[in-house]
């Protein structure tokens, strides 16, 4: 792998699995669902910064290489593809959009559940202090406080307030803690109890909100 320092024989592969689920007296039905079509893809992403208020997008003072893979670190220029034995290009290169980027968490959903994790950080057997990033996302990304989130247009609160989500494996307050070894920056894993070591803890804060069904028949006409 090229990400990998030791080089070596090892191939990447994918491997296809078709099952059945079902009764064995429909066994003869899985015979006819229609083979799909597969298409292959090479895929590299362009990169691009700006600096800060002033100038353009461009390559200037760029960290990372023009073209690379998702991650940004291995370089990947467009004329360095090659197909492999038997293969041909359909075509030339195109912009694709990420399309798990094209929807909204919401989409499609008439409820759904808002959520935002409150962060707090001690030193072993110190006291709870709230971290400089307090709300953030379960990745542990920064997000606003719960109390400046606001329903998006279209929606409208189901809940009068934030609840602490207690239907989970938490305390009787919600939290669940964990232990930051350098150096990473965040837990790997959360447990229910409390123990002396643990650095870091965190809990689940929800808040429900439904579509405006009223708002939506607006906007069709």
């Amino acid at each position: 792998y090229p990400q990998e320092e030791a080089p070596g024989p090892r191939i990447p592969a994918q491997i296809r699995v078709r099952l059945w689920f079902g009764l064995a007296v429909d066994e003869k039905e899985f015979n006819q669902f229609a083979e799909g079509k597969l298409s292959v893809f090479a895929e590299t992403y362009e990169n691009q910064t700006k600096l800060a208020l002033v100038g353009n997008w461009g390559t200037t003072g760029l960290t990372y290489p023009k073209y690379s893979d998702v991650t940004g670190r291995i370089r990947l220029p467009k004329d360095s593809f090659r197909p492999s034995a038997g293969w041909a290009w359909a075509g030339d290169w195109f912009v694709c959009p990420e399309r798990t980027l094209l929807h909204d968490v919401d989409a499609g959903h008439l409820s759904f559940v808002e959520e935002v994790f409150e962060n707090q950080v001690r030193l072993p057997g110190g006291q709870w202090i709230h971290m400089t990033d307090a709300y953030t996302d379960v990745n542990g990304e920064k997000v606003l406080p719960k109390e400046e989130i606001e329903c998006p247009p279209g929606w409208k609160w189901e809940d009068l307030e934030w609840d602490t989500d207690l239907n989970r494996a938490v305390d009787e307050k919600g939290w669940e803690y964990g232990l930051t070894i350098p150096p990473e920056r965040r837990p790997k894993a959360w447990v229910p109890a409390e123990k002396m070591y643990h650095t870091n803890r965190r809990r689940r804060w929800v808040r429900l909100r439904r579509r405006d069904l009223e708002h939506m028949d607006t906007s069709r006409k």
